[in-house]
């Protein structure tokens, strides 16, 4: 799913190239620089003498020089966290001539294989934005079922999720602990500087307004949600609506109230999805029926019909974005 939102793609990342022939070093010059990549250091220089002094200037080095083991270590391992450098080896036995065919179908697939090396290193440096993002709202039960959802659910590239459960405020840290321990999901508490990662459950906290800035970094306020719910799953509605659009999403789990009715609306009205857990299947089915009777939603589920629809319908979207970015 392609938004119209302003969201990064990816936060800078500045690369080294090394390789000994000119002619491989233009080539993947240029094509770091079509993406959108800034190549801060471009020679044949050897990498172990370079590395130390383009300390903190270069944050993956591309070479075809064998990497000794101890420098590989460090610099996967965290000895240099500061620089978060990370080497990559780039064997290359031939460009093509530019221009050419043959040459076109090699930017294609070295563009491919960049995009992977990008993403593996923002997803080891813990900033990768999600580019959907999707709000898990629920109140009585809740816990419950977005537990068993989130069992279900495989992490996938570009996706996040926000977590709004109407909760007590020394009980919200718990969630965190919860959701690692129960799915193959990443979570933490919404925090000033962050924002909806992907791999992620940001858990919504219930004492202080979440904001999202124009460009997708969170904001903890230092007001009050609005209402008697806490948090305000229709406040997060309209900061998810606003800047994510129809790359937005809310799964309307079991709980009383009906915090989320009009979030419903919102969501949808930017072109975003919601579905919501099926009444019969709740613990306490008011927040489902009144989003099914006063809001707007896409269509009802069982939990595990829920986490089975939204895998398929991720997966789908993943292969739709690569094949836009491969014509």
């Amino acid at each position: 799913m392609t938004g119209s939102f302003t969201v990064q793609q990816h936060w800078p990342v500045r690369f080294g190239i090394l390789l000994t022939d000119p002619a491989q070093r233009y080539a993947v010059k240029t094509v770091v620089s079509e993406c959108g990549y800034e190549v801060t250091h471009c020679s044949d220089t050897h990498l172990a003498h370079v590395t130390k002094n383009c300390h903190g200037e270069v944050n993956i080095w591309l070479t075809s020089q064998t990497i000794p083991c101890g420098m590989q270590y460090g610099m996967r391992h965290g000895k240099q966290r500061d620089s978060l450098a990370q080497i990559e080896q780039v064997f290359i036995e031939e460009v093509p001539t530019l221009a050419t065919a043959e040459f076109r179908a090699w930017k294609q697939f070295f563009k491919l294989r960049l995009e992977h090396i990008v993403h593996n290193y923002q997803r080891n440096a813990g900033n990768i934005p999600a580019k959907d993002v999707w709000l898990l709202a629920a109140s009585t039960g809740g816990l419950t079922a977005v537990k068993q959802f989130l069992s279900q659910v495989k992490p996938t590239m570009g996706v996040g999720f926000v977590y709004a459960q109407h909760i007590e405020v020394e009980q919200a840290g718990q969630l965190v602990k919860t959701v690692e321990r129960n799915s193959q999901w990443r979570a933490e508490m919404a925090n000033t500087g962050r924002f909806a990662a992907e791999g992620y459950v940001t858990i919504i906290p219930p004492e202080e307004k979440v904001s999202i800035g124009k460009d997708g970094v969170l904001g903890i306020t230092g007001e009050s949600w609005s209402g008697r719910y806490k948090p305000s799953i229709d406040g997060i509605c309209v900061e998810l609506a606003t800047y994510y659009q129809q790359c937005s999403g809310m799964i309307v789990f079991t709980g009383m109230g009906d915090d989320g009715v009009a979030g419903s609306k919102t969501i949808k009205d930017r072109g975003g999805n919601v579905w919501v857990q099926s009444p019969q299947t709740c613990t306490a089915p008011a927040l489902p029926e009144g989003v099914i009777a006063y809001g707007e939603y896409d269509f009802s589920a069982s939990i595990d019909e829920l986490s089975c629809r939204f895998n398929t319908h991720m997966s789908t979207e993943r292969r739709a974005t690569v094949s836009d970015r491969s014509q």
